[in-house]
């Protein structure tokens, strides 16, 4: 991994080592100097003085020597493997989404730290969830002594449902501005803050969050399938800047037209808006959901689970066709990201997604492609009761591996 240093001052070429010793260390896990040395292009001394310095800095430990592979025994000095320490600081997250505010903090590593979490109304104003956001901030910076020492920054998810009223635009291009919401921020916290779509954030937390004996992808798709469909993009580990709705893509399904990515973007947001949720409302409401006796609100909600869990038998032609419809949406997604972006990897998460749909979708796309074709396909790490993790890991890839561990 060399680059062209010209130009560069010392400080910013040693920031620019450290990072790719970071980059390293998250992707492949515990390494040893000269493995370190030989990954990034340069010399043995010089990672030796700037990994000595990280580790007098607390970002970086000895973890051990590097235990023998298979019945040699390796001659010479023994390695001495080097990890990044998960607790050298942490990451804040804070994620507005589907009717609840939460935020939470999470080791470098996205081990959970601590997470609170509260309802949002659906007519909730800019000042009443600036007021909760600020309340459960303080709070946190409280008992957990949060200050730049200690956290490295903030990462911020905001579904689009609450960008109008919290003053966040999208421009012609699809740039979303926050500048608004985050002024209303600064108020009360001076962290540096990452703003990204709750899909960013998960992708990010895939990337780095991946258990130590696998390495991230270097493509990936992710796909959010719920109310508020999103995708993001990922190439070369790094968040591809440009748009889901890229016209000019095709994709043909068997027996259907053309469909072109605006096109298939406004299908899959008819399959998985609310009215997915309006419609099981209204199954319920005409007693059309034959699994259940109690007609309750708490029926009501055990009835959508047991549907996203496909826990019920498709008793009514209403709940077959509903289901036939999503299984239709999965699978022009997954055939879109297959053909168009070839990712290594495919992940999809949301709160509404139907297992039994997905998986008969994911079937189907491995049937009509060749085998060595089909990315690896399956639902993400990040539990929805644990988004913030998500917004941590955009705080953690911007303001520490990025920034060197600075």
């Amino acid at each position: 991994m060399t680059s062209d240093t010209s130009g560069i001052s010392k400080l910013d070429l040693k920031r620019q080592n450290r990072m790719h010793i970071l980059r390293l260390l998250r992707n492949n896990g515990p390494t040893s100097r000269i493995d370190i040395a030989r990954e990034i292009g340069i010399t043995k001394a010089a990672v030796t003085i700037i990994t000595n310095e990280m580790i007098e800095q607390g970002v970086l430990f000895e973890k051990g020597e590097m235990l023998p592979r298979g019945s040699k025994v390796p001659r010479g000095r023994k390695k001495i493997l080097l990890d990044f320490d998960e607790t050298h600081r942490l990451g804040l997250g804070l994620v507005l989404d589907n009717g609840q505010l939460s935020i939470g903090l999470c080791t470098l590593k996205g081990r959970p730290v601590e997470r609170q979490a509260v309802p949002l109304g659906a007519d909730c104003s800019s000042t009443q969830i600036t007021a909760a956001i600020r309340e459960m901030y303080e709070e946190m910076a409280y008992k957990n002594d949060l200050k730049p020492e200690t956290v490295v920054g903030m990462g911020v998810c905001i579904s689009e449902e609450y960008h109008q009223v919290l003053g966040i635009t999208r421009d012609a291009e699809g740039r979303v501005d926050y500048q608004a919401f985050e002024k209303a921020l600064r108020e009360f916290c001076s962290l540096p803050v990452k703003f990204g779509s709750l899909a960013d954030g998960i992708a990010m937390a895939e990337m780095d969050y991946h258990p130590e004996d696998e390495q991230p992808p270097l493509n990936m798709v992710v796909f959010r399938c719920d109310q508020a469909p999103d995708c993001s993009i990922i190439t070369g580990r790094e968040i591809y800047s440009g748009s889901f709705e890229r016209p000019g893509c095709m994709i043909r399904q068997p027996g259907e037209e053309d469909h072109s990515i605006l096109q298939l973007h406004s299908m899959i947001q008819e399959t998985f808006s609310s009215t997915v949720d309006q419609k099981l409302e209204e199954l319920f409401a005409s007693h059309q959901a034959p699994v259940l006796e109690a007609q309750t609100p708490e029926g009501l909600e055990e009835f959508r689970s047991r549907f996203r869990a496909a826990d019920l038998l498709p008793e009514d032609a209403a709940i077959v066709t509903l289901l036939e419809r999503i299984r239709r949406g999965y699978r022009a997604a997954l055939e879109c990201f297959t053909v168009f972006y070839a990712p290594d990897r495919i992940v999809y998460f949301g709160r509404h997604c139907v297992q039994s749909a997905m998986s008969a979708a994911i079937e189907e796309v491995k049937n009509s492609f060749a085998p060595h074709t089909i990315p690896t396909i399956r639902p993400s790490i990040i539990d929805p009761d644990e988004y913030h993790r998500a917004a941590c890991a955009l705080a953690t890839r911007e303001f520490f591996i990025n920034k060197g561990g600075y």
